[in-house]
């Protein structure tokens, strides 16, 4: 397990060609994935279906548990809902025409 720490490390790394904020970043959000026992990503690293390549460059949505995926997919539907109700409502408003005039 040693050997592909250090794999992923290094592709990590040649991410971002430094240990800026970006890389930091990255890195917490991975650890935080790969801890999550909801989640695949440990066992897709462990079996090698996932490569360390691959594995730096997932984007958030991609490594996230299917239970927080579902979550994240069900308040984008909400607030797109929210959004079209909004305009609807704009919609039916009656419009008003203000008139400037000059002294």
């Amino acid at each position: 397990m040693t050997i592909l720490a250090n794999q992923v490390e290094d592709d990590l790394f040649n991410l971002f060609n430094d240990t800026n904020v970006k890389y930091k970043s990255k890195y917490r959000s991975l650890r935080f994935n790969i801890k999550d026992q909801k989640n695949t990503l440990f066992r897709r690293i462990a079996d090698r279906s996932l490569t360390p390549y691959d594995l730096v460059r997932l984007t958030p949505e991609e490594m996230a548990s299917t239970e927080l995926a579902q979550w994240r997919e069900r308040e984008a539907k909400h607030e797109i809902d929210m959004i079209k109700k909004t305009e609807l409502e704009n919609l039916n408003q009656p419009k008003v025409r203000f008139v400037y005039h000059s002294l």
